[in-house]
């Protein structure tokens, strides 16, 4: 049986060593346009237009307020500033210059945006260019490349004190936090799962083992043919290359799916705790372990499209350009947000393997995972801090490599999922729970290391499965 309490870090940590610097894609911003005041800025630059037109009207005229003033349609607009689609309508009390007494182009509280030239003319005149559209409406966001590292810099220094912008980022690469290091039921690995009984699953199966609901993987793409994902993965999605031929490009995914939701009592390899669940693979990674930010955007939103409640994903920067720190990924946390507000969904996220503290804080659409050891304490390698929702092992875990052999692999990039699929179980057994429902009753289920509801180790801690399974059952 686990221990009732985890153990505290204490004395000096083994360090990681971490790397030198976070990557990004190169010269590569990725921008929200604030779209309704880029609709009035076009409305105002029609308007200018027309008023620098000769008057060869002899009769005398009674100006009016444009009809279009009153009861404007918001556009998305395209790459090159060409209306793409239709939006919702701003009220005459909304309407800019002539009913409200404000300038075209402003915000309430900010300073006026120029309305020389349109956004996109503004950025290509900067050196960049839009070479992709991701989301529409409010999630409506540019991919922009610049020609080099100065225009670059210049660039991201105008456009960040831009009016017209909503949010803005750097294109970051990060990068998996896993590494591979040297009962009843008939799976062969079964008795070298020792995180099963750390988060109590075989009590939970007891009560339910779930359904197939789907558990979005956001990786390096997933192998799907193996025995222990036999029937239960979708084709799913390549966020990379943009196209539905989806595949495992450096073996992570695959071991992440397969530490999620291996089925169990198949007599082959291992058995995750979501054993009934579903996978639906997207690839977002490179074969080089990095994984950018535009891919995961596409990731998110093809999950919410496609009606995916939980996300895993096993990357990360090092502190302090990890997820959670909103300064520098303010795009994504737009995203994030999106997908559990809008769409009704959860997101894990491991916490890194730097042995660092990350002084980010908690996000409510963010689940962070550290990693225990088989000792219930913090695992040697993991990022702890303000953003750690949940722990979770993260040593010695087995599961498939995408070529079908069983592997024992240790980082956070295990712990996140394992969390997850304690999330999935539950909402398998419970479908018409909402997303803050599993949140409560996992945080209600938790051990930790002492008196106090949360630490900058455990978070709030680590999981029951069976303890948490009754609450949803009502039992």
């Amino acid at each position: 049986m686990p221990p009732a309490r985890l153990k505290l870090p204490s004395g000096v940590r083994r360090q990681v060593k971490a790397r030198k610097s976070t990557q990004m894609v190169p010269n590569t911003l990725v921008i929200m346009p604030d779209i309704e005041i880029m609709a009035q800025q076009q409305e105002s630059m029609k308007r200018n237009a027309e008023a620098k037109k000769p008057d060869t009207k002899l009769a005398k005229t009674v100006k009016t307020p444009p009809q279009s003033l009153r009861a404007m349609t918001l556009k998305n607009y395209g790459p090159n500033g060409q209306i793409i689609g239709g939006g919702r309508s701003v009220s005459s009390n909304t309407s800019p210059a002539s009913e409200t007494g404000k300038p075209i182009g402003v915000k309430p509280g900010n300073k006026k945006v120029e309305v020389e030239e349109d956004l996109p003319t503004a950025i290509k005149n900067m050196g960049g260019k839009v070479v992709e559209t991701i989301g529409e409406g409010s999630l409506l966001t540019w991919v922009v490349q610049f020609e080099n590292t100065e225009k670059f810099l210049e660039a991201e220094r105008k456009l960040t004190f831009d009016k017209r912008i909503a949010s803005l980022q750097r294109d970051f690469l990060f990068h998996n936090n896993g590494a591979i290091d040297p009962s009843s039921l008939n799976d062969p690995y079964i008795a070298s799962q020792w995180y099963m009984t750390a988060l109590n699953v075989y009590g939970a199966w007891g009560l339910s083992r779930g359904s197939r609901n789907a558990i979005g993987v956001l990786d390096s793409g997933t192998n799907g043919r193996l025995k222990e994902l036999e029937n239960k993965c979708y084709p799913g999605y390549d966020a990379v290359d943009k196209n539905l031929l989806q595949a495992d490009v450096d073996g992570h995914g695959t071991m992440v799916a397969t530490t999620a939701a291996a089925t169990a009592d198949n007599g082959v390899g291992t058995a995750g705790p979501a054993t009934n669940s579903v996978i639906y693979p997207v690839r977002v990674g490179y074969a080089d372990g990095t994984v950018s930010v535009a891919a995961i955007l596409r990731g998110i939103l093809k999950c919410g499209e496609f009606g995916v409640k939980i996300i895993n994903i096993s990357s990360n920067g090092d502190p302090p350009f990890t997820f959670a720190r909103k300064e520098y990924n303010r795009v994504l946390h737009k995203y994030l947000k999106w997908y559990h507000d809008e769409k009704g969904g959860l997101v894990f996220n491991s916490a890194g393997n730097s042995g660092t503290r990350d002084p980010s804080n908690l996000q409510p659409y963010l689940i962070v995972v550290s990693a225990l050891d088989e000792d219930y304490s913090l695992a040697y390698f993991s990022t702890y801090g303000g953003s750690i929702w949940f722990t979770a092992p993260g040593t010695n875990i087995y599961c498939s490599d995408r070529d079908g052999s069983i592997v024992s692999v240790a980082g956070t990039s295990f712990s996140s999922p394992l969390a997850a699929s304690i999330a999935a179980l539950l909402w398998g057994a419970n479908p018409g729970m909402s997303n803050l429902d599993i949140e409560r009753v996992m945080i209600a289920s938790c051990r930790n290391a002492g008196a106090r509801p949360w630490n900058r180790y455990f978070g709030f801690g680590l999981p029951d499965a069976e303890k948490a399974m009754k609450a949803v059952l009502g039992k």
